[in-house]
């Protein structure tokens, strides 16, 4: 995923070399990060600048998606997300791995507490619907086919949902959880309550998690409980006690949501 990665920044960097009318000085931006080494940095501002023709002047020119990488800054991520959602209503993130998801959904959580601030997002919070993006598909020297699979979060604003009314049991999920038999339970939940919660502790809980929900919107596919809606999934951290040890676990919350066109 790290050669991916390098290859979208690399092409990236191609084309705006090859653009025609471009100064140098406008380069200088992402060249500055990538002599800092610094990969997440570079891909976010791959992902959102562009070079004007006029010399002398850059210009941010947004990408359709942002590109979380594995070790993104969690912070500056939550601030292009919450950019993109005061300017288009909406904001694509693309991960590559267990390890951008899980800090992408971080970022979406701290993106929710900037947006709830304001006073145009009042009453308002962010969710995710989870794609499956298949690109490459080719056949190694081996035989064997291979792929490059991306995890494509649409965030959205939704309407702020009442915690009063989440069904009193969270449905935990761990690293070892059959994704496919939490789905089922997810979709029960929802059928009963029209709300469900499921919480998980760490990365390799919380990535679980996510792919039971999008399975279980298969099993509510066309069900009366979405009434025409998909099942999207608004995220929180909360402490708690074990013991008299406190702890933060992630919980995500399952909510009707309009679909997205893709």
């Amino acid at each position: 995923s790290l050669m991916v990665m390098r290859r979208f920044l690399a092409s990236r960097v191609r084309q705006q070399v090859a653009r025609p009318c471009v100064a140098r000085p406008c380069f200088r931006p992402v060249a500055s990060v990538w002599r800092g080494d610094n990969l997440h940095e570079c891909l976010i501002a791959a992902s959102q600048r562009s070079f004007s023709s006029e010399p002398g002047k850059a210009k941010l020119e947004k990408t359709a998606n942002l590109v979380i990488a594995k070790e993104a800054n969690v912070g500056r991520v939550a601030g292009a997300i919450a950019g993109r959602i005061r300017d288009d209503a909406g904001c694509q993130i693309d991960c590559i791995g267990p390890g951008p998801v899980y800090a992408a959904l971080k970022a979406i959580n701290i993106a929710s507490e900037y947006l709830a601030a304001e006073e145009k997002h009042a009453g308002q919070t962010l969710a995710f619907l989870t794609e499956k993006v298949v690109r490459n598909p080719q056949e190694a020297p081996s035989g064997r086919m291979t792929e490059t699979v991306i995890t494509r979060l649409h965030v959205m604003p939704v309407p702020a949902y009442n915690r009063e009314d989440e069904p009193a049991e969270l449905i935990y999920i761990g690293a070892d959880t059959n994704a496919g038999l939490a789905a089922s339970m997810i979709a029960q939940v929802f059928r009963n309550h029209g709300a469900a919660a499921v919480a998980g502790m760490g990365q390799k809980s919380i990535v679980k998690a996510t792919k039971a929900i999008a399975i279980a919107n298969t099993y509510l596919d066309g069900d009366a409980a979405l009434k025409g809606k998909v099942l999207a999934s608004a995220v929180r951290s909360e402490r708690f006690k074990e013991g008299d040890e406190e702890r933060v676990r992630m919980v995500l919350r399952c909510l009707k949501a309009d679909p997205v066109s893709k």
